[in-house]
């Protein structure tokens, strides 16, 4: 098995050079109550990283799975502490909300190095 600490270390050094912060916005479903119909309100952390954040090129485009102003996010995954983005978290990209569509991890021998998230506001 490959040891990745070193890519780990290069990829947060070239985002956090080069990049910038944005944040990871986790949204947890609130508490059920006595009325489960009714759960109480949902909450919100912000985990900030650093990114680089790209536009898909044109050609990439289906209309489909990724659509014109979809954009994406690299994420050293070294610098996340909640998990893994997902599809039920946000981007918060100079301060506006994008919604993730799809995460690709870049795992050399099943240790996460990198996180590829394509985002659509």
């Amino acid at each position: 098995m490959a040891d990745v600490s070193a890519f780990k270390t290069l990829a947060t050094d070239l985002l956090t050079a080069n990049g910038q912060t944005i944040q990871i916005r986790r949204v947890t479903d609130g508490a059920v109550g006595s009325t489960p119909w009714k759960p109480g309100a949902p909450t919100t952390a912000d985990e900030a990283v650093f990114s680089a954040v790209f536009q898909i090129k044109d050609e990439k485009i289906d209309g489909t799975l990724v659509q014109r102003g979809d954009r994406l996010a690299l994420i050293s995954a070294a610098d996340v502490s909640g998990g893994v983005p997902n599809t039920s978290d946000l981007l918060v990209i100079g301060g506006n909300a994008h919604k993730i569509i799809n995460v690709e991890t870049i795992s050399p021998s099943n240790d996460d190095v990198l996180y590829k998230v394509q985002v659509r506001q």
